[in-house]
């Protein structure tokens, strides 16, 4: 249980916990922890900590990019062949780097255009768990969806989808420009029908947030009732103000920079500036493409917006 749910406490219809719970043993799995791009290694380092913090035993078990995580939460290396490796992606593997069928397995599907990492991820953790059976209360996955987690992993399973990744895969194929592009971003995006078919069968999910969690049951067939939700943000108290720099004095207008993960995303850019109306108007902003004018903004009802986290190694 994470600290935002003890402040919610319970959810209708379930009992109270009991006065004598001892703290639990946390099996947190990240396919993926990198601390620098995409979400999931801010995710992990944060989640771990603040379970911590109430008193759980949480260890880390991922990945390549490793996650940075806080002192007190130890991180077990589950190693992929690593094969999207920032200085060297899409590499081949050496012959003497091949461990198993598993290694293999995942070769081949990099070679044939997929994604393997869920899929052989979860096989290395419910090998690795199975071996250490009786060492964990529960196992918490971060969205890796594999059908290795499937069926008795000697703890119970509970599942964080921030977001169903066939979302991404949507807007790829909108704007995939060929037949020949479509087909690439099919087999790229295969992995998500085993994610559909593994989240239809958890026996809990959850989420952060109320349009996450319609977007699991749209996107994968999950039912409602099945998501608990727990939303993430920022702690009021925990933020400072930004202090004046020489590129951004005083006063001055400030330069946002948007980031997407997806290069199809890029569309939603002419309608940023209206999503925060009530900020000042930039007189320029930066993207993946560089400076360019600020372009006007459209009227919007409402403000919505995600604050960012991340930070060094405690």
């Amino acid at each position: 249980m994470t600290a935002e749910a003890v402040e919610t406490g319970p959810r209708a219809g379930t009992a109270a916990p009991a006065a004598d719970d001892r703290p639990l043993r946390i099996a947190l799995l990240t396919y993926k922890g990198n601390p620098f791009c995409g979400g999931q290694g801010v995710y992990v380092r944060h989640l771990g900590r603040e379970l911590a913090r109430l008193g759980h035993r949480v260890e880390v078990i991922g990945a390549q990019p490793y996650p940075v995580l806080d002192e007190g939460v130890p991180l077990t290396e589950l190693p992929s062949l690593d094969l999207y490796r920032q200085s060297d992606p899409f590499r081949t593997p050496g012959r003497g780097e091949f461990r198993d069928w598993i290694d293999l397995a995942e070769v081949a599907t990099m070679w044939t255009g997929g994604f393997p990492e869920p899929l052989t991820f979860s096989l290395r953790a419910r090998r690795h768990l199975l071996a250490r059976r009786g060492d964990f209360d529960v196992i918490h996955d971060n969205q890796t969806l594999g059908y290795g987690l499937l069926g008795d992993l000697g703890a119970p399973l509970v599942t964080t989808i921030h977001h169903p990744i066939t979302v991404d895969r949507q807007l790829d194929l909108d704007a995939a420009g060929s037949r020949r592009r479509r087909a690439s971003v099919r087999r790229w995006y295969a992995f998500t029908r085993m994610q559909k078919r593994v989240a239809r069968r958890l026996p809990s999910v959850l989420t952060v947030s109320g349009s996450s969690q319609q977007e699991i049951v749209e996107h994968l067939g999950v039912r409602r009732d099945r998501i608990g939700v727990v939303h993430i943000g920022p702690t009021p108290t925990s933020g400072r103000p930004i202090r004046p720099s020489p590129r951004c004095p005083a006063g001055s207008s400030p330069r946002p920079a948007p980031t997407s993960r997806s290069r199809a995303s890029s569309t939603w850019l002419r309608h940023w500036p209206s999503s925060a109306p009530r900020t000042p108007r930039p007189t320029s902003w930066s993207s993946a493409g560089g400076p360019r004018t600020a372009p006007s903004p459209r009227p919007s009802s409402g403000t919505r917006s995600r604050t960012p986290s991340g930070s060094s190694r405690a």
